[in-house]
This record gives structure tokens, sequence and C-alpha cells, in this order.
């Protein structure tokens, strides 16, 4: 599938199996549970009618007991799961987002460097690994927001293949325009109301530092 972007840059998009983006998935889940992290639910125990000892998940409803150390025992470690599940969560996105771009589509990377002066400029580093400079170069320089939002969405559409059909495509693809077409405004309303609140504070300190000039002062 070809794919145009509005700096003008052709990209080949390709589709890439689920299974291997649930792989990715996967191993950003197990080097969680490698350094410790508890993305697994929390469990407790209870000490049964025959004396033996028993564990149960911590679920919403069971998270108050009558025991109010227990009490405080079960509610940090919910904390701790909700946080580390929000983390979880939030990585595997990231990852499966710089998989998709690095190996699902495909480009000509510009010959000249000006883009990575630029990025360097920003505080941007720039990668030696190739894979890793063609994700920079899509994700920080070459695609807006929105474009992103697009082309995630087409991606998907193309890894999933005739497991979706025309009319659910044609569907999620007018959802999807109605959606990133409310993003943009809103993006764009942001940018524009906090650059205007900028210049209008700049102007009033300016005025308020400019010194008289009527030759009143002193008068």
């Amino acid at each position: 599938m070809k794919y145009t972007t509005e700096k003008g840059v052709d990209l080949e998009l390709k589709g890439i199996a689920p299974a291997l983006i649930e792989r990715v998935k996967s191993e950003v889940a197990r080097r969680f549970r490698a350094e410790g992290k508890p993305i697994d639910p929390p469990r407790f125990e209870l000490k049964m009618a025959g004396g033996d000892m028993q564990a149960f998940p911590l679920t919403e409803r069971n998270l108050y007991p009558s025991d109010p150390e227990e009490a405080e025992r079960r509610q940090a470690l919910w904390n701790a799961y909700q946080i580390a599940r929000a983390e979880l969560l939030e990585a595997q996105t990231e990852a499966e987002v710089e998989f998709l771009f690095t190996w699902g589509i495909s480009f000509d990377m510009p010959e000249d460097d000006s883009w990575q002066r630029m990025l360097r400029k920003a505080g941007q580093e720039i990668p030696e690994d190739p894979d890793e400079l063609r994700f920079c170069y899509l994700w920080y320089h070459l695609l807006t927001p929105i474009e992103v939002q697009k082309l995630l969405a087409e991606l998907n559409i193309l890894n999933y293949g005739k497991a979706v059909s025309p009319e659910d495509v044609a569907s999620f693809r007018r959802e999807l325009s109605d959606s990133v077409s409310r993003r943009a405004r809103e993006l764009l309303g942001g940018a524009v109301s906090r650059g205007i609140a900028t210049a209008s504070k700049a102007t009033a300190d300016n005025l308020v530092q400019q010194p008289d000039t009527d030759g009143s002062e002193g008068s």
C-alpha cells in the first residue's frame, strides 16, 4: 500500500503478522517481570478450616477485609499492581508502534542529513543503528501527529488482512477520519491559544518595562 506524507515522501506500507506484534508485547512483559515489577495480579493468603493456607487473587471485591492492617496491606499491593500495569501498557504501546514503523514501512532515507543536525539541536540523540535511525527520521522529523494515527490504523488493517471485511474497513476509516479531524482541531486550537497567550504576556511585559519617552519624567 502506498502512502504519501504531507512532506511529499512516498512510503510503502507492509503487513506484519499479528502474532509477531503479540510477541513484541510479550517480550516487554517478560522484561518487566525480570525487573521485579508487579504486573501480575497480587495474591493474598487465608487460613482454611483445616489449618492450611490458601492463596487467592486480589480483586476490588476483596480489598477491604475487617482487619485494618490487612486492608492496608492489600491496598498497597493493589496500588502497586495498578501502577505497574499502566506502565506496562505504555511500554507495550511504545514497543508496538516502534516495531510497526520500523518493519512495516519502507522508504528511501534522504541523502541530506540536515534533519539530523536539526534534531541534535533540539536535544534528540541520533542513533547509529540503521533501523533505529529510520524510526527516528519518521517519528521526529517526517510525520505529523495526525499522520502517525492514520498510519497506525492503516498498518493494523494490513496486518489483519482478509480477516476484516471491506465494509468494516470503510466504516473504520470514516470513524478514524472524523476522530483525526477533531484531534487536529484540538491540537491547532491549543497551539494557537498558547501562542496568543504567550505573545500577549510578552507584549504586556514589554510595555511595563519600557521607560517613559514623553519627557514628563521628573516633572
